[in-house]
């Protein structure tokens, strides 16, 4: 409800009494301000009331206090990247920057209250990106979407997005957006409550070695290298059949689809022996494949 006024006028005094702040609907007992017709001598809005934006006292110190929290921005597009962390740090919001999925990795090394995500990035499928990093960091995240699509939409939420915006993202929005899931979340940005980074699979592309992230290896042939290879280029997001095949630098008539699954099936059973643990090589519903975790090529 918006904050209502009433003006009483005396000679060189006006009083302004206030019902209800926007953001509360809290009825402040008595909200004033005094102005004698001396600068010097105005007074501000009472502690208890509203101020002129019909805003409390109590709920604008609760928004200041909130806009100090730390922000991830992973955009690649660098001019909307720069204009919207320009205009979060002019709000108070402390922001960092990353035009990657692999500089946003290095970034999360430190913990960060809310992430920011562009949907499309050059090296990796933001969707994926937001899951693995739920699965690891308690911080909330905000998915930004190049189409209005329901579907994606609920992509977004489901891979662990707490709100997705449509761009062009109204600024405004996403202040309010952020300070929103933020509050939802009530959680402090401490090191404490962040897990830390997990290691990665290392690929070892000279000694065709692969090394999971407890430390076992296992030896690869020149084609496995090869695959793993491609799909570490761009983690989490999906490779298809085709383009594998095409990328092993194989015609597809001579390498059948049967021979890319069995390759694909002996790599899995090698990890599972060696490094004694599952291989996080996804089938996309039969299209293709994804390597989901966090990922180096030495």
């Amino acid at each position: 409800m918006s904050a209502t006024w009433f003006f009483l006028f005396m000679p060189g005094v006006a009083v302004r009494f206030a019902m209800n702040c926007e953001l509360c609907a809290r009825p402040p007992a008595f909200a004033y301000h005094l102005s004698t017709g001396d600068e010097n001598e105005s007074m501000n809005e009472g502690e208890e009331g509203c101020g002129a934006g019909g805003e409390c006292s109590e709920c604008r110190r609760q928004r200041r206090r909130l806009v100090s929290f730390s922000v991830l921005l992973v955009e690649a597009d660098q001019c909307r990247s720069q204009a919207t962390a320009a205009f979060l740090a002019k709000s108070g919001f402390v922001v960092s920057r990353a035009g990657s999925i692999a500089e946003a990795e290095v970034a999360l090394s430190e913990p960060v209250a809310m992430l920011i995500v562009d949907i499309e990035l050059p090296d990796g499928d933001g969707l994926a990106f937001c899951r693995r990093v739920r699965s690891y960091m308690p911080c909330g995240i905000i998915l930004c979407l190049g189409r209005a699509e329901r579907a994606l939409r609920i992509a977004g939420l489901r891979e662990g997005a707490d709100a997705c915006l449509i761009r062009p993202v109204d600024a405004e929005e996403l202040e309010a957006t952020l300070i929103s899931v933020y509050r939802r979340l009530r959680f402090p940005p401490s090191p404490l409550l962040a897990r830390p980074l997990p290691n990665p699979w290392l690929l070892d592309r000279e000694q065709c070695l692969l090394t999971a992230p407890t430390g076992a290896s296992v030896r690869l042939n020149a084609l496995e290298t090869q695959l793993l290879q491609t799909l570490f280029g761009h983690p989490g997001r999906k490779a298809s059949r085709e383009e594998l095949v095409a990328l092993l630098g194989v015609e597809a008539p001579g390498y059948s689809m049967p021979r890319l699954e069995a390759l694909v099936s002996r790599l899995r059973a090698k990890a599972a022996e060696k490094c004694a643990m599952r291989l996080p090589l996804v089938s996309s519903y039969g299209r293709g494949y994804r390597f989901d975790a966090h990922v180096r090529i030495l």
